[in-house]
């Protein structure tokens, strides 16, 4: 994973999680309400319970979701706070908002919360001063804690989401173009990789998967791009995220569709489908459409049909039906049969070989379809049917091809899935 973790950091920073939503009346206690060496701050893991309880050293010291609010006060973001006329951005709730649980209302605040804990354990879980005491009572369920505030997050639908409300935005917090042009890092999101390269502080034992549900790495990478797909529709029918300050919000659109090099005559070895134009950044909506054709070819279908006329419709002004519809298809059918699909009966190999053919015969990529493809690649070769370390080599080849967004050429990619292709 070396070569996929130097990527992510290059292409993400460490972008950080949301805080949960919860019921309105809890307050938020702080991570010292859970830290100590009792609960879950053991130095390590304990056996004999159903949780490790060392999940705290696990957040605090190997994650960097506990160091999200320092970023805030690093020499980088005094420069982009400086650029956006921000005076703080450690205080600026357009930054906290995504680099801290951020509460603003100081009547929910426990004794022990504070801001510069960063996306600490109430993010994700929720606020916890009703169910902090009552999850660990004998007769303590997850839907009774679920009833008092605790996020439920069993459904790794939700959980994308949750994830996404801050690697990809939401109505209330978003990265756009104003903030990048600022100098803040592109987001970039795939469920599968972005979880595995954080430390657990679970396992997936016998215990987890009776509580939950077995962790398949296909799984959790379909669902993401099916949620990051969903999310995107949402994105393109806002009047507030896609025309707010400037229309179009050119962080709807693949970057490179205009920073790439004018002075190595590109035009005279790519094939363009749309020289000159912008393109709307789909690139999970087809990965996730190239999927299907393999797993469920009439849901793929009925994606495809629309995503050639969604670039057009869009740009006229008229995309709205054609996002709906979309949006339609991913929520109310490619997801319920993402999530409860028997990953065991679908041909891995067969799936691998269509993902890896797609980014070998595609004429010129797009960098943000191209890292799709490559995590998806990953999530694949983590099944247990496919012979990962077989194909070690030319999975590494394909993330050298991405090691620096800037200097990203497709045909390199191209190659590298070509020689990837050649194995299968």
């Amino acid at each position: 994973m070396n070569k996929i973790y130097r990527y992510l950091i290059v292409s993400t920073l460490g972008l950080t999680l949301v805080p949960g939503t919860s019921i309105a009346q809890n307050k938020f206690m702080g991570v010292g309400s859970c830290s100590s060496s009792n609960c879950h701050g053991g130095t390590s893991a304990r056996k004999g319970t159903n949780v490790m309880q060392n999940e705290y050293v696990t957040w605090y010291k190997h994650g960097s979701h506990s160091k999200a609010w320092q970023v805030l006060t690093n020499s980088d973001s005094k420069k982009i706070a400086e650029h956006l006329g921000i005076a703080d951005a450690s205080k600026e709730p357009l930054c906290l908002k995504c680099h801290s649980t951020y509460v603003p209302d100081a009547a929910l605040h426990g004794d022990k919360y504070n801001i510069d804990e960063g996306v600490s354990c109430e993010s994700c879980h929720g606020a916890a001063e009703q169910w902090i005491k009552a999850h660990t009572d004998q007769d303590a369920s997850h839907q009774k804690n679920v009833e008092l505030g605790l996020n439920d997050l069993n459904d790794i639908g939700e959980r994308a989401k949750l994830c996404l409300s801050c690697h990809y935005g939401n109505e209330e917090k978003t990265v756009n173009h104003k903030m990048i042009g600022a100098g803040h890092p592109r987001l970039s999101f795939e469920l599968d990789t972005f979880s595995m390269i954080q430390p657990r502080h679970w396992e997936y034992d016998a215990d987890y998967i009776k509580r939950k549900v077995d962790y398949v790495s296909t799984r959790t990478w379909l669902v993401g791009q099916a949620v990051i797909a969903s999310e995107n529709m949402k994105a393109l029918n806002s009047a507030k995220r896609s025309k707010d300050g400037i229309w179009p919000e050119l962080t709807l659109f693949t970057c490179y569709s205009c920073h790439h090099s004018l002075v190595e005559d590109q035009w005279k070895k790519r094939r363009y489908a749309r020289p000159g134009q912008l393109r709307l950044n789909v690139s999970s909506l087809i990965t996730l459409s190239e999927a299907l054709s393999v797993i469920k070819p009439e849901y793929a279908s009925a994606l495809l049909g629309n995503m050639d006329k969604l670039h057009e419709a869009y740009k006229s002004g008229n995309g709205k039906e054609i996002v709906n519809s979309i949006q339609d298809t991913i929520d109310k059918k490619v997801l319920p049969f993402l999530k409860t699909a028997n990953y065991n009966k679908i041909d891995a190999k067969k799936l691998l070989k269509k993902i890896v053919n797609v980014a070998a015969d595609t004429p010129h990529f797009q960098y943000e379809e191209a890292e799709q493809l490559a995590m998806g690649i990953s999530a694949i070769l983590a099944l247990p049917s496919i012979n990962s370390e077989k194909y070690k080599p030319f999975e590494d080849g394909i993330y050298d091809a991405l090691a620096n967004p800037e200097d990203f050429t497709a045909e390199k990619f191209t190659l590298a899935a070509r020689k990837f292709h050649s194995q299968l």
